[in-house]
């Protein structure tokens, strides 16, 4: 009884700080005010697209981040609000997926659940890709796992189907690679019956992915083919002010998927190593999850070439989980580490939850909506509105969205009334702004 209690109790958790609160703290603007458009092209002009984003600006992945934004754009009726609820849902199942292979690595309820939490009360909020990079990472290894136990066909198609789908939201998903290949070249080995039938069905599994690009290259000279290559032969000849290989660099921004309450530790190289000694040490006690390490150590070395001056920590993210996983599987040998791991947890958890409490994000959706509305209340009964800003060109701050969702497009402008939108504190608000977090809205134009 006092197991199922605190399971539900756990689970709870992790709806909670999943959902509590999106709007005050889910960011909407630039990339997501893009995608909303993209995905509403998709629902009501039934655009179905065969590209989705770039990468470096002129390589395209598969459209298939687009594709799971559909559902929930048209379950919210279009309300841009509906990119919150779907990295919330990512955030839960991460939470759960987390807490599953844990458990079933470490036989430790504790060290599983204390892992599920630290992960989910700092997960990312915002409606983009890398958040689903530990979604398909932990699915990945969780295939790996059970392959290990029984290789068949089905699991080996699967972690195929995976990991080729992967590479569509985010390339750092090359890393796992080698890991895959050892998976089907082990599973050949294994087995001998019908391999003609196991290389079709395993090729099947990673060419879907792949199939809208493929018809988008037909139809375009192999475009994305091209840009691929000229990426691979132009990074390779350039030169850098810094030297070609620079593990140092790499090392400093390998830090954990968590957001510690100690910022000075997220971009320290000492830091980083300590936690790649404690990984190594808990591959020396169990060997059999030396492909973890492995797969950290080829983020860290080969992000170790990537030719850019900077580069954003999540490019280690994948590299980061396999890292984590490792060390928690280190805690959960002993007592003491346990009770080391429960205290750090609390005192994490403790911090997230009074963060999530008492913030909210000042250029949230939440305020954004607040702005919209409130110049609606005031516009009655017109139910469309002049307003004026001072917001910089291409800043996509995405209150054109909102505005449309909100505005009745078959209404009619007032005479007169007009609004200044700006941020809180401009010089050209005036005595009637009205303050919305980050934003102000100020009448400069009343009805006769």
């Amino acid at each position: 009884m006092i197991k199922k209690f605190i399971l539900i109790f756990f689970i709870s958790l992790g709806l909670f700080f999943s959902f509590y609160r999106l709007s005050e703290q889910y960011i909407f603007e630039y990339d997501r005010e893009r995608d909303y458009y993209d995905v509403k092209s998709i629902v009501v002009n039934h655009k179905v697209p065969l590209i989705g984003m770039t990468v470096n600006s002129f390589i395209y992945l598969g459209p298939w981040f687009n594709f799971i934004q559909v559902p929930f754009f048209a379950l919210l009726g279009g309300d841009p609000i509906y990119g919150a609820y779907l990295i919330a849902t990512v955030n839960f199942a991460v939470f759960l997926l987390i807490y599953y292979l844990i458990k079933r690595l470490t036989f430790s309820q504790l060290t599983a659940i204390c892992a599920a939490l630290l992960w989910v009360s700092s997960a990312n909020q915002i409606n983009w890709t890398v958040p689903l990079v530990p979604l398909f990472f932990l699915l990945f290894i969780l295939l790996y796992e059970i392959i290990k136990q029984k290789p068949s066909l089905f699991f080996v198609s699967s972690i195929t189907l995976i990991w080729s789908l992967s590479l569509h939201f985010h390339p750092q998903m090359i890393f796992l690679a080698p890991v895959w290949l050892f998976v089907v070249i082990s599973f050949f080995q294994k087995v001998k019956k019908h391999p003609l039938r196991s290389v079709l069905y395993i090729l099947i599994a990673f060419v879907i992915p792949l199939l809208p690009l493929i018809v988008f290259d037909l139809r375009h000279s192999f475009l994305d083919t091209k840009a691929v290559l000229n990426f691979f032969t132009q990074n390779s000849s350039q030169t850098s002010p810094d030297p070609g290989f620079r593990p140092l660099y790499s090392l400093r921004q390998f830090s954990l998927p968590l957001v510690l309450p100690f910022p000075w530790l997220k971009h320290n190289i000492l830091f980083s190593s300590f936690l790649f000694a404690i990984a190594v040490y808990a591959v020396i006690k169990k060997p059999r999850f030396f492909y973890l390490l492995f797969i950290s150590l080829v983020s860290l070395f080969l992000m170790g070439f990537y030719r850019q001056n900077t580069w954003p920590e999540y490019y280690h993210l994948a590299g980061g989980m396999s890292l984590m996983i490792l060390l928690f599987l280190f805690s959960s040998e002993k007592t003491s580490s346990k009770c080391i791991l429960l205290s750090l947890t609390i005192l994490i958890v403790s911090v997230n939850l009074r963060f999530l409490l008492s913030y909210a994000e000042p250029t949230s959706y939440y305020f954004k909506r607040q702005v919209i509305q409130y110049m609606l209340e005031q516009n009655k009964p017109y139910e469309r509105m002049n307003i004026e800003n001072d917001f910089p060109f291409g800043e996509g701050l995405g209150f054109r969205p909102i505005r449309e969702f909100y505005e009745k497009s078959t209404g009619q402008y007032p005479p007169t009334l007009r609004f200044y939108v700006s941020y809180a504190g401009s010089p050209r608000q005036n005595s009637t702004e009205k303050i919305f977090g980050a934003y102000g809205v100020s009448i400069i134009n009343t009805r006769p």
